[in-house]
């Protein structure tokens, strides 16, 4: 059964004895809020600000051009330009665009605002940390920042899949490919093929003696194996 937008604002506080994850569900308004986020590694401010004026289905795209600024005092969260006052447009996967249509479809955005049914904005842009306390606590993950599994995982995975920095920087809406450098951290994956990509043609050892794998400590070569006491007999002769 659906959960209601006030229910999802409240959170279920029903439980599944078969499952854990069912302690800490996300509901349809935080589900699609994080989606988006790791989709498209938008700013904290920038994810409570799309509306669907700023959509388009033809091409799909995503207008990021304002923010919601944090409050203070006696000041409310406000509407505003996104960061250095830049606008950036970024492409929606189908997969984004039907996330966004089922959760309009669905009755959590309001007539505006994708992510906010009153209008209104929680002063300190701090709505969404509970329930991703929540499930990252549940399935004993770290403690991470939105900020971290939005905007950093983004570039990282995209780094390591080998995008091309500019592209990462456009996506994040990056003045400087100097900050994209920042968060784009490369996984171990992204440097085994690079030091495949840069090996030699006839390496002069071990691989003279066709090392094909290493398994518990030995090297399998041809059809006899080595052990590692072996390879660095070689090695030293």
């Amino acid at each position: 059964m659906r959960t209601t937008p006030n229910e999802d604002r409240r959170g279920s506080g029903a439980r599944d004895p078969q499952s854990g994850w069912s302690r800490a569900r996300t509901n349809g308004l935080s589900a699609r809020f994080f989606y988006l986020t790791t989709r498209l590694g938008l700013r904290t401010g920038e994810v409570y600000a799309i509306s669907r004026d700023r959509i388009r289905d033809v091409p799909p795209t995503l207008i990021v051009d304002r923010a919601i600024q944090r409050g203070y005092k006696d000041r409310p969260a406000m509407l505003g330009s996104r960061k250095n006052h830049e606008v950036y447009t970024t492409a929606l996967g189908r997969d984004v665009l039907e996330a966004i249509r089922w959760h309009v479809d669905h009755g959590y955005a309001g007539p505006k605002f994708l992510f906010r049914q009153d209008g209104t904005f929680p002063k300190l842009l701090d709505s969404h940390k509970r329930p991703l306390r929540t499930v990252q606590k549940a399935l004993g993950l770290p403690l991470l920042s939105h900020h971290q599994i939005g905007r950093h995982s983004m570039a990282s995975q995209a780094a390591t899949a080998g995008q091309p920095i500019k592209a990462i920087q456009a996506q994040l809406g990056h003045r400087s490919a100097q900050s994209t450098e920042v968060y784009a951290h490369l996984g171990s994956s992204a440097q085994l093929r690079l030091v495949k990509a840069l090996a030699p043609a006839s390496p002069p050892h071990p691989s003279q003696y066709l090392v094909n794998e290493v398994k518990e400590g030995s090297w399998g070569i041809g059809r006899q194996t080595l052990s590692a006491a072996d390879v660095h007999r070689m090695q030293s002769s």
